[in-house]
């Protein structure tokens, strides 16, 4: 009987420090501020979540690969070596209506890039880049502020501008060979 008393009275004090740690835990996490408990999550996660193979396989595969511009009537090329860039014009393109009178030449032109690999997201054409030439006025923006931020209607391709500024990032003799601007 009297082991039996000091087998609950043992294990009672388990039950209460378990208890009581419990609670010491909940107060120090509950001492955190907003920002350090996301920072403790964040860290608390496996490194798998973060890395992306497809990403990275993407990224290399850009930065090894090899520029080659195409003339309207060659085929694109499958192959995962070559970036290949095309410059369309209103009349390469198909349009059902007539397009207004431009003033400028480079408003008539839109640059088609087809990437080594597919883009690892899903996009309209993972595969294809379609840059219009006032995009390029954006990157020359964002490559010389510290922070920008990039906002929108729904639906006007705020992500494809993402994936764009990142092979611009990532090559940036694709981005100065395309630039259609000359500069004084």
């Amino acid at each position: 009987m009297r082991s039996l008393g000091r087998a609950l009275t043992a294990r009672l004090r388990l039950i209460m420090a378990s208890v009581l740690g419990i609670a010491l835990r909940k107060l120090v996490y509950r001492k955190l501020s907003f920002h350090e408990k996301i920072v403790k999550k964040v860290r608390e996660l496996p490194v798998y979540w973060v890395v992306d193979d497809a990403f990275s396989s993407w990224i290399r595969a850009i930065q090894n690969a090899t520029i080659r511009e195409l003339s309207p009537e060659v085929d694109w090329i499958d192959d995962e070596t070559i970036i290949q860039v095309r410059r369309m014009t209103a009349e390469d393109l198909e349009t059902k209506g007539v397009l207004p009178e431009s003033e400028h030449e480079y408003e008539d032109t839109l640059h088609v890039i087809k990437l080594p690999l597919p883009i690892p997201t899903d996009v309209f054409a993972p595969q294809f880049l379609f840059i219009r030439p006032d995009e390029y006025g954006l990157f020359k923006c964002f490559g010389t502020h510290k922070k920008c931020i990039l906002t929108g209607n729904p639906g006007i391709s705020k992500s494809c501008f993402q994936w764009k500024f990142i092979l611009f990032c990532y090559r940036q003799d694709l981005f100065n060979k395309l630039w259609p601007f000359v500069e004084e």
